[in-house]
């Protein structure tokens, strides 16, 4: 049986597309867009996760949905966001993940409840697709999948990979700022906040953030206690983890310690 192939958008469309997933302001916008850009490539369904790292205990997950309603439904009702091999690659790889090589993957780990979500997205008409994960600067997680009624050629989808990389970096990027937009505003953290942050995210006891940053230790302990405030944190060591989380404490490449590695292993 011959297969649709899938159709690549010319520079031009592709960077209209591409302006407008960058000057998107609201959630509506980009479930547009997305149905847009699967018309204009052949695919027939969409569906993108956005985890937000407001919580790792109980992370913040926005679906922008573009598969049958019924599916949706079901695929909400049985909790399959838990157990969605999809999502839990995703969770783990930056690499592509094609979805027929996940029943196979399902049947040799064992996995029930991963096959089930998979069999029965099959019986709903998603019978093939493709997704693209992404994960942010500031600890979010995007999955990205592609979605078709009739099976694809893996020569197909891997044609499709490159495009679908390069474009899916701004997707996601306009999805961060669109989820960001809408969350409540937060005090930001000021210098000195960040300062201390970033020295107990590194270990340091508030005696040693004290000595390093010149001020007395109550002071440090007060920074902390702000900190907590501001991140609506219960303490202060989930307030350093969430601002870990959050991408609020960075590397510090100022004092990167850099190491070239060339052809002849120097």
């Amino acid at each position: 049986m011959t297969t649709t192939p899938f159709h690549f958008l010319n520079t031009a469309d592709a960077l209209t597309l591409i302006t407008q997933f960058d000057t998107a302001t609201d959630e509506h916008t980009i479930v547009a867009l997305l149905r847009a850009l699967s018309l204009q490539m052949g695919f027939d369904h969409f569906r993108l996760g956005f985890i937000s790292p407001s919580s790792i205990q109980r992370p913040e997950v926005r679906i922008f949905n573009g598969c049958p309603a019924p599916w949706v439904q079901t695929y909400d009702e049985k909790g399959f966001f838990t157990v969605d091999p999809v999502v839990r690659k995703g969770m783990t790889q930056s690499t592509p993940i094609l979805w027929a090589n996940l029943i196979t993957e399902c049947c040799d780990q064992q996995d029930i409840d991963g096959l089930e979500v998979m069999l029965q997205a099959h019986d709903a008409g998603l019978r093939d697709g493709i997704t693209i994960p992404w994960h942010g600067p500031n600890g979010h997680v995007g999955l990205l999948s592609l979605i078709t009624r009739t099976p694809r050629t893996e020569h197909q989808w891997l044609g499709a990979v490159p495009f679908l990389s390069w474009l899916s970096s701004h997707v996601f990027e306009a999805v961060a700022r669109v989820c960001s937009s809408a969350m409540p505003p937060r005090d930001p953290l000021s210098l000195r906040e960040l300062e201390v942050c970033q020295w107990a995210a590194e270990g340091k006891q508030v005696s040693d953030i004290a000595q390093i940053l010149g001020i007395t230790p109550r002071t440090v302990t007060f920074h902390l206690e702000r900190i907590a405030e501001k991140l609506g944190a219960s303490n202060k060591s989930q307030a350093i983890s969430w601002a870990l989380k959050q991408g609020l404490v960075r590397l510090n490449i100022d004092a990167a310690l850099v190491r070239n590695v060339d052809e002849d292993g120097q």
